[in-house]
C-alpha cells in the first residue's frame, strides 16, 4: 500500500508541475501564418460596395516565444468578415473563433481600413479578446497581411503579442 501511495503523490507532483509550466508563461509573442475559404456575397448599393460572409481555415504558428501558441500548432478558425468599400476606402470588420471547444476557444476581432477583399489584399490589426481552456484570460494585438487569392482562397500572416489577466 506504501508503493501505491507513494506512485500517486508522485503523479499528483507531475501533473502540478505540468499545469503550473502550461500556465506559468504570462505574455509572449508568435508568428502565424493562416489559409482559409471564402464564401462572401456582394451587394453594390448607392455607389457602395458591401461584403459579407464567413471565413473558415487553419492558423498555423510559425513561431512562438511559447505559452499557449505553440510553435508548429494547427488551429481550426472560423470568422464572420463584414466590409463596406465607399469612396473614402474599406470598412472591414470579422470576429473570429480559433481553437476547439475541447482544447479552448480564442475569440479574436479584425478590422482592416485598406485594401480589397477581392483579389490583392491589404493590412490591419487583430485583437486577442480572451477564450476558454488554454486561452482563457488571453488579450493582445497582432498585425496582419492579408492576400486575397483567385478561386475564393485568403492567405494571412501575423504578428502578435499577448499576455495573460
Amino acid at each position: 500500500m506504501s508503493l501505491r501511495k507513494t506512485v500517486i503523490v508522485a503523479l499528483a507532483a507531475a501533473a502540478l508541475a505540468a499545469a503550473w509550466t502550461a500556465t506559468a508563461q504570462e505574455s509572449g509573442t508568435y508568428r502565424s501564418v493562416s489559409s482559409y475559404h471564402h464564401e462572401y456575397v456582394t451587394i453594390e448599393h448607392e455607389g457602395e460596395t458591401f461584403v459579407g460572409g464567413p471565413l473558415n481555415g487553419t492558423m498555423t504558428v510559425i513561431e512562438s516565444s511559447g505559452g499557449p501558441f505553440v510553435a508548429g500548432a494547427n488551429i481550426v478558425s472560423d470568422c464572420v468578415v463584414f466590409s463596406r468599400s465607399h469612396a473614402g476606402g474599406l470598412d472591414l470588420d470579422a470576429p473570429c473563433l480559433f481553437g476547439d471547444a475541447a482544447d479552448g476557444m480564442l475569440y479574436t476581432y479584425a478590422v482592416r481600413k485598406q485594401g480589397t477583399v477581392a483579389v490583392g489584399g491589404g493590412e490591419g490589426t487583430w485583437e486577442l479578446l480572451g477564450g476558454t481552456g488554454r486561452y482563457a484570460g488571453i488579450t493582445g494585438s497582432c498585425s496582419y497581411q492579408a492576400e486575397y487569392l483567385e478561386g475564393d482562397r485568403v492567405v494571412v500572416h501575423s504578428d502578435c503579442s499577448w499576455s495573460r489577466s
